[in-house]
C-alpha cells in the first residue's frame, strides 16, 4: 500500500493543460495588453503580499534579499512585492500592518515555470508594467517641472498625489493599480525599483533539478547569470500561490533516484506531490542551511 495520499487526478495537475492556458495568454497579452487571470484570485495574491511586507525586514544593512516565486505563471505575485499596501486602519485580516509603509527591497526577484508560455507571458507584464509606471512617473515630474500642481506648500501629500494622478492618461490608467496600493507616480523618483528591476524568469522543472545550478542552466547561452554568484545560492524567501495544489492532482509519477540502506542507487517512481516539497526545500536558505 503506497504511504503517499493520492488526489482524483485532474487536468489542473498536467503540463499540457498550462502549456495551452499560457499560450492562449501570450495571445491575448500581444493582442490587447492584458496580462491574464490571476490564478486562485487577487485576494489570495493581496494577502501573501501583505504577510511578505509583515514579516521581511525592508532594509537589512549588508544583507542581499533574493525571493523565488515558485509556478510563477504570470508573474503577477512576483511583481507586487514591488509595490507596498496601503495602511489600513480598517483592516479586519490577521495581518500586522506596521510595516506597510517600508519599501521591500529585494536584491533579486526570480520566477520559475515549467511552461515556457508562461516564462514569455511573464517577461512580457514585467516590461510592460516597468514601462508604464516610468511613462506616469516621468510625467508627474514633467508637471512639477513645468509649474504645474504647485502651489500652496502646505497642502498636503495627499492632495498633491490626487493631482498627478488626474493629469494621467486613460491608457495609462488601464495599468495594474490595485486598490491598496499606497505608491503613486508623484512620490516615486527614475531609480525607484519599481521602475528598474528587471526578475529573472526561468523555465525549469522544480520535479527533476538536481541542484540550484541546474536551474540557471536552462537559461540561454547569452544570457549572464550564469558567471553570478547566485548560481549556487539559494533563495532568502521561497512563494507558491498554487503550483502544490496542481502537482497534488496529477498522478503521473516521476522517478526519482535514491540510495539505499545497501549504499547501492536505484530509482523509484512517487508522486510529484510527495517529491515538489523536497525540492523547494533545496531552494530556501532558511531550510538548506
Amino acid at each position: 500500500m503506497s504511504t503517499e495520499e493520492e488526489l482524483p487526478p485532474s487536468k489542473l495537475g498536467t503540463k499540457e493543460y498550462w502549456d495551452k492556458v499560457y499560450e492562449r495568454e501570450v495571445g491575448v497579452f500581444q493582442d490587447t495588453g492584458d496580462e491574464g487571470e490571476v490564478w486562485f484570485g487577487e485576494r489570495a495574491m493581496v494577502k501573501m503580499r501583505d504577510w511578505v511586507y509583515a514579516n521581511c525586514p525592508p532594509v537589512q544593512q549588508g544583507k542581499r534579499i533574493r525571493v523565488m516565486e515558485c509556478g510563477c505563471g504570470n508573474a503577477t505575485l512576483l511583481l507586487s512585492l514591488l509595490t507596498p499596501p496601503a495602511n489600513d486602519d480598517d483592516e479586519e485580516d490577521d495581518i500586522d500592518q506596521s510595516a506597510s509603509f517600508n519599501r521591500f527591497y529585494p536584491n533579486q526577484l526570480t520566477g520559475i515555470d515549467y511552461s515556457e508560455a508562461s516564462i514569455k507571458l511573464a517577461q512580457g507584464v514585467a516590461q510592460q508594467r516597468r514601462d508604464k509606471w516610468r511613462r506616469k512617473v516621468e510625467k508627474a515630474k514633467k508637471a512639477d517641472e513645468n509649474g504645474e500642481n504647485k502651489g500652496d506648500q502646505q497642502l498636503d501629500d495627499a492632495r498633491g498625489v490626487k493631482e498627478h494622478q488626474d493629469e494621467l492618461s486613460e491608457d495609462d490608467d488601464e495599468d495594474y493599480d490595485s486598490d491598496d496600493d499606497s505608491l503613486s507616480p508623484a512620490s516615486l523618483e527614475l531609480n525607484d525599483p519599481l521602475l528598474t528591476t528587471s526578475p529573472l524568469f526561468i523555465t525549469g522543472d522544480l520535479l527533476t533539478f538536481r541542484n540550484i545550478r541546474d536551474l540557471y542552466s536552462a537559461l540561454p547561452e547569452s544570457d549572464t547569470w550564469e558567471s553570478n554568484a547566485d548560481i549556487d545560492e539559494p533563495w532568502d524567501l521561497v512563494l507558491d500561490k498554487g503550483t502544490f495544489d496542481a502537482l497534488a492532482l496529477s498522478q503521473d509519477t516521476i522517478p526519482v533516484p535514491i540510495t539505499d540502506a545497501n549504499g547501492e542507487e536505484k530509482v523509484v517512481q512517487r508522486l510529484p506531490s510527495a517529491v515538489y516539497p523536497e525540492k523547494v526545500a533545496q531552494l530556501d536558505s532558511n531550510i538548506s542551511e
